[in-house]
């Protein structure tokens, strides 16, 4: 399947953890994008699935707390996590692209009589040493 599309209406996004709030309000302007891309989700694998409730979309996460959950390490805040959430439209004919990054989801477009297009959300953490 491909899709056809003049352009896309892209909204970035960072949550500072994903919650009832953010929840509320990308449903509530999720009609004025085909794409969304969110970074500091702070959602684990096991609960990404929140993601599955906005209108009309599709997400694809990538959790960054698998290694703190693993290590029972439960001190400080949580972090990172990216997804992105596509109009089922998009989704259709969406692949996920393996980016084996926790702080980057990616995905594949096809788009019908032009090049595949790749989208990425990414969360970049600034170095302390950059400063």
């Amino acid at each position: 399947m491909h899709i056809v599309m003049d352009r896309l209406n892209t909204l970035s996004l960072n949550c500072h953890g994903y919650n009832m709030a953010t929840a509320l309000y990308l449903n509530r302007i999720c009609s004025n994008f085909d794409v969304i891309l969110l970074q500091e989700t702070w959602l684990s694998s096991v609960n990404c699935n929140k993601l599955d409730n906005i209108n009309d979309f599709v997400s694809v996460h990538t959790s960054a707390m698998e290694e703190k959950l693993v290590s029972n390490m439960f001190t400080g805040l949580p972090f990172g996590g990216t997804a992105i959430l596509l109009r089922k439209s998009l989704g259709a004919c969406s692949y996920r692209i393996v980016t084996n990054n926790p702080r980057v989801t990616a995905v594949r477009c096809q788009m019908k009589c032009r090049e595949d297009l790749v989208i990425c959300s990414v969360y970049i953490v600034r170095s302390k040493t950059a400063r």
